[in-house]
Parts: C-alpha cells; sequence; structure tokens
C-alpha cells in the first residue's frame, strides 16, 4: 500500500488492467492483433496496392491508343486480311507473268545471238565468195584480153623457140563455170542474209514487246500493288495491336478485379495502421476522471483527512493527485499507505456505481502499512478512525475484507460490533479464530 506510484497499475503490462477495467465498465473489448500476421498482410496489401496503381496507369496509357471494341477491330481486321489476300494472290500472278515474260525474252535473246553470229558468218562468206569473184572475173577477162595477141615464135630473154601449149593449159571455160557457181552461192547467200535479218528483226520486236509488258508488269508492282500490299499489312499490323490493346485492358481489367477483392477481403479481416496505438487512458473519457476526483474528495473528507487539500485523479499518472502534486512529492509512507487505500475505495465505488459488470467485493492487504516504522509520516488517530469507518460503511452494503496488524487498528473501535466478523492468527498456528 506505501507505493510511491499509482496502487492500481501493476508493475508490468498495465494496458491489461486498463483494458479489464474498460471491460467491466462497458463491456468493451479492445481488438488485440498478432502483429507480425498483420505486417505481413500490410506488405501484401501495399504490394497489391502498388501493382492496382501501376495497373491503372498502364490501362489508361492503352486506353490513349484504342480506337473501337473489339468486335468492330477484329471485323475490320476479317476485312483487311481478305483485301491482303487478294492483293497477294493479284501480285504472285503479276509474278509469274513477269517471270515467264523473262523467260520468253531470254529465249527471243538467244536466237536474236544466233542471228547476229550467223549473219556475222555470212558475211565473213560473203566476202569470201567476192573475192573468189573477182579472182575468177581477173582471169576471165585476162584470157579474153589475150585471145588476139600473137604469141611470140622465140622467147625475148632466151631466144628459144615457144612451144604453143594452147591445149594444155587454157583455163578460162573452168574459171567461167567456177564464177557462175560463186555467183549462185553468193546470191543465195544474200537471200539468206536477207531473210535472216528479217526474222532478226522481228525477234527484236518481239523481244520489245515482251520488254514493254515486262516494264509494264513491274511498274504495276512498284507503283501500285507493292504500295497498296505495304498499306494493308501496316493497317493490318495497327489492328492486331489495337486488338491487343483491347486484349490486354481485358486482363488488367480481370487482374484488377482479382486485386481489388483481395484488398477488401484484407481489409475485411482488419489491418490496423502503424501509427495507431491502444490509449486505453483516453478511452475512460473526461468524465471518469472528473467523478473519480469527486469520489476521492468525499472519501477523503469523511475519512478524517486534514482540510484545505483538494485531490484529483491524474489522467498519466492514473493516481491521486493533492493539490495538483503527486503523493510521494509531499507525502510520507504512512500517509502513501492511506491515500492509496482511499484510491482503491474510490475506484471500488466508482465501479459499483458505474460498471456494467459489478465486482462489488473488495479486498485490502495492510491498508496502514508503514506506521510502525522509526521514519515514517504517520496520519493521526482520527485518519485511522476515519478509514476504517468507511470500511465498516462500505462493508454493509458489498463485501469487504480487510487484512491489517493489530498494532495498526485504530483503538476506539469496537470491532466486536454487529456484522463485523473479526478473524485473527494467533500462535503461528495458521489457524483462524473468530473473535
Amino acid at each position: 500500500m506505501p507505493k510511491d506510484d499509482s496502487v492500481l497499475l501493476p508493475s508490468s503490462n498495465s494496458g491489461l488492467f486498463l483494458s479489464s477495467l474498460l471491460y467491466l465498465l462497458n463491456g468493451k473489448q479492445i481488438d488485440t492483433y498478432d502483429w507480425r500476421e498483420i505486417e505481413k498482410r500490410r506488405i501484401v496489401r501495399d504490394y497489391i496496392s502498388g501493382q492496382i496503381e501501376m495497373v491503372e496507369h498502364k490501362k489508361a496509357q492503352l486506353k490513349q491508343k484504342s480506337i473501337g471494341n473489339e468486335s468492330k477491330l477484329q471485323e475490320e481486321l476479317d476485312n483487311l486480311t481478305m483485301q491482303l489476300d487478294e492483293v497477294s494472290t493479284l501480285v504472285t500472278d503479276k509474278l509469274t507473268k513477269s517471270k515467264k515474260t523473262f523467260n520468253q525474252m531470254s529465249e527471243f535473246n538467244d536466237k536474236i545471238v544466233a542471228a547476229d553470229v550467223t549473219l556475222s558468218r555470212y558475211e565473213s562468206l560473203k566476202g569470201q565468195y567476192i573475192s573468189d569473184i573477182k579472182r575468177l572475173s581477173f582471169i576471165v577477162d585476162g584470157e579474153v584480153a589475150f585471145e588476139n595477141i600473137e604469141e611470140p615464135l622465140l622467147c625475148p630473154v632466151c631466144g628459144q623457140p615457144v612451144i604453143n601449149v594452147e591445149n594444155e593449159t587454157k583455163h578460162v571455160e573452168a574459171a567461167r563455170k567456177e564464177l557462175s557457181r560463186t555467183l549462185a552461192l553468193l546470191n543465195d547467200l544474200e537471200q539468206a542474209t536477207a531473210s535472216l535479218a528479217e526474222k532478226k528483226l522481228s525477234l527484236r520486236k518481239q523481244y520489245a514487246e515482251l520488254e514493254k509488258e515486262r516494264n509494264a508488269i513491274q511498274i504495276e508492282l512498284d507503283d501500285k500493288l507493292y504500295p497498296r500490299l505495304d498499306e494493308i499489312k501496316a493497317a493490318e499490323k495497327d489492328y492486331r495491336e489495337q486488338i491487343e490493346v483491347v486484349s490486354q485492358v481485358k486482363v488488367f481489367d480481370a487482374l484488377l478485379g482479382k486485386w481489388t477483392s483481395k484488398i477488401n477481403d484484407l481489409t475485411n479481416e482488419g489491418i490496423p495502421e502503424r501509427d495507431v496505438k491502444f490509449k486505453p487512458k483516453q478511452e475512460l473519457g473526461e468524465k471518469f476522471y472528473d467523478d473519480m476526483g469527486e469520489i476521492l474528495n468525499s472519501l477523503l473528507e469523511k475519512g478524517n483527512y486534514p482540510k484545505h487539500h483538494v485531490a484529483t485523479f491524474g489522467q498519466v499518472s492514473f493516481d491521486i493527485m493533492i493539490n495538483g502534486n503527486k503523493k510521494k512529492v509531499s507525502h510520507g509512507k504512512g500517509f502513501r499507505s492511506y491515500l492509496n487505500s482511499v484510491t482503491v475505495m474510490a475506484l471500488s465505488e466508482y465501479i459499483n456505481k458505474n460498471a456494467l459488470y459489478k465486482p462489488e467485493f473488495l479486498i485490502i492487504d495492510t491498508p496502514l502499512e508503514g506506521l510502525s516504522e522509526k521514519y515514517s509520516e504517520n496520519p493521526n488517530e482520527s485518519m485511522k478512525h476515519g478509514i476504517f469507518e468507511l470500511f465498516i460503511e462500505r462493508g454493509k452494503n458489498y463485501q469487504t475484507i480487510v487484512v491489517e496488524n493489530p498494532d495498526h487498528l485504530p483503538s476506539d473501535i469496537d470491532f466486536k460490533r454487529k456484522n463485523i466478523n473479526v478473524i485473527s492468527y494467533e500462535n503461528e498456528e495458521g489457524f483462524l479464530k473468530e473473535i
């Protein structure tokens, strides 16, 4: 009882006592938490909240890129795919035709080259024929020129007689026949050359037409079909990306739904904020402290406490305050025991008057402990008498048990009066004897 600090609060875990007091007063149960489990749930919640924020941001970005709903986009994509197939087929046909034309051009080019080689040979053969004709013409013309010239009887060089060999050496007829045959061959060669040249010209014209056709195909491919193909592919890619965007938005919506549900589940499980602290002294309310102050003053007056002292009940100390000061500042051990006993009775009275659940009984052990110590400050006899009168008065309505040393008891009270049960220990035997 001579405790310096609040006699009501235990030396440790005072929150347990205050929580119990709150429950007795109004039935209020204080939530308790497994903070390690709470921290795990909070980490999960914070992570999910961060993911939701990130997904919402990505979803907003994707929606800026989206131009329509998925069904309309798919319809447009199907239309583009059909156009792409048509243009691709047309391009394939054009390329096939271009390849076929190129092969034909190659064949004509080979024929033109062969014609050029043949014409070159014809020119060489023609030159040879002309040379032969000139040679044979020279022989024939020479023979004709020498027909009317008289041959000398003697050789102008050696002076010997010239032998007449006309019948053995004259070849004019043979030369003429050879000349006639060569002229015929030359005529045939010129006809063949002209025919081949005409054929070559025809080949060139056909080659030019094929080349023009192939160039037209290439121009159509380069200027029309290829650009259209690229345009359709670009549009198709864009629509596929749009559909992918819509799909991603759907996925994000599904994730947001799951995560929101998980956040709600975690919230329903209860995740108190980190800065939430249990403050049971504040939970009791200002009226509790005011009422306790009034009860204390009433008990002190009835218990013969010196006048000119005002008692209050401090919220921080959760203890009686005399003239605004703590009891240990201006009171010795004996007075502290007296004040602590009054404080315990004041709380008991408040509980019995206001609480939802009323224990009603009160047990006080040595309310005036320390009175026998040499240097203790002792309350006077009237105060001793007064506090026991308070015990007796309370005992009329509620069970009150007081354990005290016989030498501390006030001498002017007859404890054998009716309705007071006095039990004492004797002879160190531990037996209780009713007086």
